[in-house]
């Protein structure tokens, strides 16, 4: 047996010359991938590409379904039974020479869902890949999970992935729960959060005073010069009441928090610095520092402010807390730096009564906003970026 019978699709009809086959196509698909990242590489050279691209598809199907051929054959082999001893009921009595558990496993699963297969072969086609073991193994574990949801979230689920919302159906299931929890809190009763597009200077000039300002500004890294930015912080501290108090969320950056601490803001002092840590991030070990896994939350209060609420027992009055951020692949997240819903909620609770007003000029995709709605605060905000105005718009955030 040689390349020429893999390109011929000369496939053998034993199990023996099968599994030869199978190993044969995998080594000349190897190489041919070589050949395919090489003429890639040449300028003016698409056209080989593509013509070697299609030859490379062409011998990847070829060996797919000698592999689902070679299932075939191994589901057709006496298995044992549950009643024989041991734990290895439903496996082969005997495999044939050269095939381990894991191949005859892989082989029959695809040889059982050959419309998965075909699927498989026609999205790596589109997408101008090569169709492997691995990617038809894996989609037919994808689909056994979505076959296992609720009837209704399925094609929901399939949606998701193929529109690469998500990566697979355990991402697909949380991203459901999350959209079916927006959707519940936008039929509930709950006065709905207002969000505008604006800069916050413009929107706050016509405001009245609020009883909170809960807002999370952009940080250092996405300013040109913080110490200037910073004095955003004079002009929405008017458009809030003596008797109320202002929560900033800040950057661990040194330039960032002494931009911030050398400012006197009349009628308003400085009560604590919280600490909010999160222990759920991905960053890269640095070489000569320390992972910056917490924020900074300056808290305000006005020189009128009444005592804080004590809505729960005392841990709720840390200065330093330990709350997760919003996990990508939990499908909650949103924004790079969007913060914790229950965050907001915590210091709402300590900071405001039911009625209150509550502004967030640095909304960005409304998760304060839509904190205080839930705990029956009248909310409103603003943001300069169309995309997060959108996406507050789509967690039940209403345009104002």
């Amino acid at each position: 047996m040689n390349e020429l019978d893999i390109r011929v699709n000369n496939v053998p009809a034993n199990i023996e010359d099968l599994s030869e086959f199978v190993i044969i196509g995998k080594a000349v698909l190897s190489a041919h991938k070589l050949k395919i990242a090489t003429i890639k590489k040449i300028d003016k050279a698409n056209e080989a590409y593509q013509a070697a691209l299609l030859d490379g598809q062409n011998i990847a199907e070829i060996v797919i379904d000698a592999e689902a051929r070679m299932g075939a054959i191994l589901n057709s082999i006496p298995k044992k039974k549950k009643t024989e001893q041991g734990s290895g009921a439903g496996t082969l009595l005997s495999l044939p020479e050269g095939i381990d558990k894991k191949q005859s496993h892989y082989a029959q699963e695809m040889f059982k869902h050959p419309d998965i297969v075909e699927e498989a072969k026609k999205e790596a086609k589109d997408n101008g890949e090569l169709i492997t073991q691995l990617i038809v193994i894996n989609k037919i574990k994808e689909e056994k999970k979505i076959a296992k949801l609720p009837i209704e979230d399925q094609p929901r689920a399939k949606e998701l992935i193929a529109n690469k919302e998500v990566k697979n159906a355990g991402m697909a299931t949380k991203k459901i729960r999350v959209e079916k929890r927006i959707e519940e809190y936008k039929q509930s009763d709950f006065a709905k959060p207002t969000i505008a597009l604006a800069d916050m200077n413009d929107w706050l000039a016509d405001k009245e005073q609020c009883d909170l300002l809960l807002t999370d500004p952009p940080y250092s890294t996405d300013v040109d010069d913080i110490a200037d930015f910073s004095n955003w912080i004079f002009s929405a501290a008017e458009k809030v009441k003596t008797t109320g108090s202002m929560y900033i969320c800040i950057g661990s950056y040194q330039s960032e928090v002494l931009a911030y601490l050398s400012k006197d803001i009349p009628n308003f002092e400085l009560t604590n610095i919280l600490v909010w840590k999160y222990d759920n991030g991905s960053q890269k070990q640095p070489n000569s520092s320390y992972i910056k896994n917490y924020q900074f939350i300056l808290y305000y209060r006005g020189i009128d402010a009444p005592q804080i609420n004590k809505p729960g027992n005392s841990t709720e009055q840390y200065s330093c807390f330990t709350i997760n951020a919003p996990d990508g692949r939990q499908a909650d997240r949103d924004h790079t730096w969007q913060k914790p819903e229950e965050l907001g909620t915590m210091l709402i609770k300590n900071s405001t009564n039911i009625g209150d007003l509550i502004y967030d000029p640095f909304a960005c995709t409304g998760t304060f906003l839509l904190a205080a709605s839930k705990l029956n605060r009248v909310a409103k905000g603003c943001d300069i970026d169309k995309d997060n105005l959108n996406i507050a718009i789509k967690r039940g955030c209403i345009n104002e």
